[in-house]
């Protein structure tokens, strides 16, 4: 491992944002990068890293870029024991109220047998997090990967690739709304259907409010649980993640009705990037229809696919696709960049072009979760947000954004969604 110099650990711009004087950090206003701590586990580190002084090295450099918002999970391993070690250890410079820390609970492994979203195990989850950081609250706790508790049916389960092979070139799961109801009807569809005769729709409040089976009805419990706590003060935000975004949102709108609360956020990881930016259709559904304000963003680099090396082996990306993200990569470098530098920036920028995706603002300022684990990666992440300032570096940026997307979309990648698989028992 290379030995840190003292100017590596030295900001080399000014802040890229500023806690408000006088005001605990909230949703509110929330920094443009956000410091993803999974890489604080064995999944990403070995013992020898997290055990060294490289984490709190990358946690304090990153807290003086302004970068104060962490994103944990007792599933990541030593993650949340590694974080709270270090975040505790730099409270004199950085006191609690001068970052967020944001964990989840309900899964805790691989197989199916390691979720449990019952209410006793969400508040013991919640307390033993409140331990490993070293804290008395957390900012948000998220029922994490809702998909494998929830009850699925056979669109959630559909693979865009079976439609792939039927002749569409761009599948993409899209929402579309029926006149004035959309609080009352949604529709689920195929990017191309248009006629209502064609959809598959959830016809009023009454059918959206009605759980499918057990599993959705362990989240409803799990999220009421998640509320006692907010109420208590002990979270402050409740949230859930996943990947599936059908999924998400008929849950955040089944949360909202039979509660008569709105979640306060939902992060989606894969869905905001160069090669699968469905998001944006789906924001403004998330925000007028379930009711949550705060929706993050996570893995600009798509979980390694956006990457100059490739992804890794166990991403599920199918030999198709990781061919055109290669070719991609290489039209990058031609044009003297590289295809990690365009995705981050593309991930920084996703507000911008929500906005412009669908004619309205995204609601509040959101963050995008980077996985960081060294100080030369928080440099790195800053560096790009910073060069997207000047007018000339955002301007060649569009185009490469423009070029790559193009690849995706010529080889008809663009929006592929793959179908997570079914876990063991």
């Amino acid at each position: 491992m290379t030995q840190d110099t003292e100017d590596e650990l030295t900001p080399r711009h000014p802040p890229i944002w500023k806690k408000t004087e006088g005001v605990a950090c909230s949703f509110d206003h929330l920094p443009p990068i956000s410091f993803g701590a999974a890489t604080f586990g064995n999944a990403y580190s070995q013992d020898d890293h997290l055990r060294s002084q490289t984490p709190l090295k990358a946690v304090r450099l990153a807290l003086r870029y302004g970068l104060a918002y962490f994103d944990t999970s007792p599933y990541y391993g030593h993650s949340e024991e590694v974080l709270g070690g270090v975040l505790d250890s730099l409270r004199d410079e950085f006191p609690r109220d001068s970052y967020m820390i944001v964990t989840k609970t309900g899964r805790y492994g691989l197989k199916k047998q390691d979720f449990d979203y019952s209410p006793q195990r969400v508040k013991e989850s919640v307390k033993e997090s409140l331990r490993r950081l070293k804290t008395d609250y957390l900012d948000l706790v998220y029922l994490h990967d809702v998909e494998y508790v929830a009850d699925l049916d056979a669109d959630d389960l559909k693979s865009p690739r079976n439609f792939k092979s039927e002749g569409l070139r761009t599948p993409s799961w899209r929402i579309f709304s029926h006149s004035n109801m959309i609080s009352d009807i949604l529709y689920v569809v195929q990017e191309g259907v248009r006629n209502p005769s064609d959809l598959k729709f959830l016809a009023d409040e009454t059918s959206l409010a009605r759980s499918r089976g057990p599993g959705d009805e362990k989240i409803i419990q799990a999220a009421a649980t998640l509320f006692q706590l907010k109420d208590e003060g002990i979270i402050r935000n409740v949230g859930i993640s996943g990947y599936p975004l059908p999924t998400l949102l008929r849950l955040s709108i089944l949360i909202r009705l039979r509660l008569q609360r709105p979640l306060d956020a939902i992060m989606s990881f894969s869905h905001s990037n160069l090669q699968n930016y469905s998001l944006a259709d789906y924001t403004p559904h998330f925000h007028d229809s379930a009711g949550v304000k705060n929706i993050l963003t996570a893995s600009p680099l798509n979980m390694g696919l956006l990457t100059e090396r490739g992804p890794p082996s166990w991403h599920p990306s199918p030999a198709g696709l990781r061919d055109t993200a290669h070719r991609a990569a290489d039209m990058c470098r031609e044009r003297g960049t590289t295809l990690m530098k365009v995705a981050e920036g593309f991930s920084m920028r996703w507000d911008e072009f929500v906005g412009r995706t669908t004619g309205k603002s995204g609601g509040p300022p959101s963050t995008v979760v980077v996985g960081l684990s060294n100080p030369r990666e928080v440099h790195e992440a800053v560096d790009v947000y910073v060069s997207l300032k000047e007018k000339e570096e955002r301007e060649k940026h569009d185009e490469d954004m423009k070029l790559v997307m193009k690849v995706f979309q010529e080889d008809g990648w663009a929006n592929w969604n793959w179908v997570e698989e079914e876990l063991t028992k």
